[in-house]
């Protein structure tokens, strides 16, 4: 089970971490090159900003994932600040298990969404080449990558302390 969970990690680490390589180098050489023909040229591209956009979902939900395994979500740490281990533990459990569910749930709804755009063929307006659902892949994908971080690096190691915590 272990080496399982370690190949899986190592996925969402080459995964995440070439996702916001690429899609940020691609968004700085755009608006550099964009700048250039503005300013420059008297010229800009009508798809550049578009499609900058659309790198910045992408590089939002790989980051939002990639926090997810250093538990670097914001949270609100003051009951369990002033609460007993038991109930601190409790707590910790409960909002991970909410997380994992509610990241599946929004997977579910954004893949629907994308499954209709495919039906459907629609594509950007500036880029007639690009279609939409594209943009929202990165949202069943990050989504995943949240459900999958949180119960790895979440929800297991509260569940194997409290088993070690059971076995003393």
């Amino acid at each position: 089970m272990r080496k399982a969970l370690a190949k899986i990690n190592e996925f969402f680490d080459w995964f995440e971490k070439r996702v916001v390589l690429v899609v940020m180098s691609g968004m700085v050489i755009i608006l550099a090159v964009q700048v250039f023909t503005r300013y420059c040229l008297n010229f800009s591209f009508s798809w550049a900003e578009q499609l900058v956009r659309i790198g910045f979902v992408w590089v939002t939900y790989a980051g939002a994932s990639m926090a997810c395994k250093n538990s670097m979500h914001l949270t609100i740490d003051l009951v369990k600040y002033f609460a007993g281990p038991t109930l601190s533990k409790a707590i910790s459990i409960w909002s991970s298990s909410f997380t994992v569910f509610f990241a599946g749930y929004m997977c579910w709804h954004i893949a629907t969404l994308v499954f209709q755009q495919i039906e459907k063929g629609q594509t950007f307006s500036s880029m007639t080449w690009l279609p939409v659902w594209v943009m929202y892949s990165a949202g069943v994908i990050g989504m995943i990558g949240i459900a999958v971080r949180t119960l790895m690096f979440g929800l297991l190691p509260l569940f194997s302390q409290a088993k070690e915590g059971a076995e003393r």
